[in-house]
Order: C-alpha cells, then structure tokens, then sequence
C-alpha cells in the first residue's frame, strides 16, 4: 500500500508566505508609484493587459502546443533541445517588445510618454506577471502538494501509484543523502512528473516532503 508523504510544515508556510509576497509585493510598489509619481492606475492596467495579450494569450499557448508535438524529438536530441531553448529565449524577447510597443504606440496614443508612466506600466507588466504566472504555480503546489499529502495517492491508477511509490521513496533519499551536494536544494520535478496532470506539473524542492 502507497503511504501519503508527510507535508513538511516549515516548507508550507514558506511557501505560503512566499505567494503573499509575490502577490502583494507589485501591488505595494504600484500603491507607492501612483502616490509618490502621481500616475494613474490606468497605465497599470496598461501593462497589465500587454502580459496578457502577447504572452499568457498568445505566446504561452503557442510555445506549449509546440513543446508537446515535438516532445518526443525534443528529449531526442540535445542540440534539438538546446535549439529549442533559443527559440524560446528570442521569442521571449520578441513578443515583449513588440508588446510595449503595442502599449505605447496604441494604448497611450499621442499622450506624453513620461518616466512615470513608464514606471506604472512596467509595474503593471511585471505585476502582472509576477501574480498570475509566479504566483499562480506557486498556489497550484501549494493544492497539489496538500492533495497527495492528505491522501490523494489512492486516486492514482494502479500503474502510477507504482511509479509513484518509486518517486517517494527517491525523494526521502535525497533527503538522507549526508553528501552536501545534494542538500543543497533541489527541485525533485521527477516527483510529480508521473502523477500529476500535464497542465498541472509543478517543480517542488525534496524537502517539502518528509
């Protein structure tokens, strides 16, 4: 019988506190610029909807349906695989900047382009980012680490609660390693690699679970 790892408290609350901070932080400093530079929210907001647009609606999407077509020649082929971390990176780069122009150009229209709106909407781009994509895994781990922990093991098919039983037993391994390499931390993604869906996988350190 597959026994539920045990939920490392210290690393919850880390965790939890970890995704306060990335929530609340960009709030704090767009709250401090619109009072301190006397910008509005707007272009906040501004940032805000460029994220959106040319990276969780457009990029993201595309560069995972991608990845999962060529999944099998990616884990192939190194320089394939090395290749595809280029494309990444410049696509990365192209789309942000075509982003900000896009907010510039047509969000701001012919108003004045000042250093603090430029401010606030940097803030509004990185804010935004940092809540949903950062913050967004963050909780994502947080509910899938409390799921296996409290149990959620049993709702596994048979063949990946073997593969799963052979993860956990990895993962307190590398916890009772005395070798200082590996207790430096480390993200076990081969944990939950086989347990947890596609669209759902998480990277979590070994020690958050016991």
């Amino acid at each position: 019988m597959l026994e539920a790892p045990q939920l490392n408290s210290g690393f919850l609350l880390g965790t939890i506190l970890s995704l306060v901070f990335v929530v609340a932080y960009p709030l704090v400093l767009a709250a401090t610029a619109h009072r301190k530079l006397h910008v509005g929210w707007r272009y906040f907001a501004y940032g805000a909807i460029v994220f959106f647009v040319f990276q969780l609606a457009t990029r993201v999407p595309a560069v995972q349906l991608i990845q999962a077509a060529f999944a099998d020649q990616l884990k192939a082929s190194a320089t394939l695989t090395w290749a595809w971390l280029v494309v990444l990176a410049l696509t990365a780069g192209l789309f942000e900047e075509v982003g900000r122009y896009f907010g510039y150009r047509v969000l701001m229209r012919r108003e004045d382009k000042t250093w603090s709106k430029a401010v606030m909407y940097g803030l509004g781009h990185g804010g935004f980012e940092s809540i949903v994509l950062v913050g967004g895994m963050m909780l994502l781990g947080i509910i899938n680490l409390w799921s296996f922990a409290s149990g959620g093991f049993a709702q596994l098919p048979e063949d990946q609660k073997v593969l799963a039983a052979q993860q956990v037993q990895l993962a307190k391994a590398v916890q009772s390693t005395p070798s200082k390499r590996w207790r430096r931390p480390r993200r076990i993604a081969i944990f939950f690699s086989g347990i947890v869906p596609h669209r759902a996988r998480i990277r979590a350190p070994s020690d958050a679970l016991r």
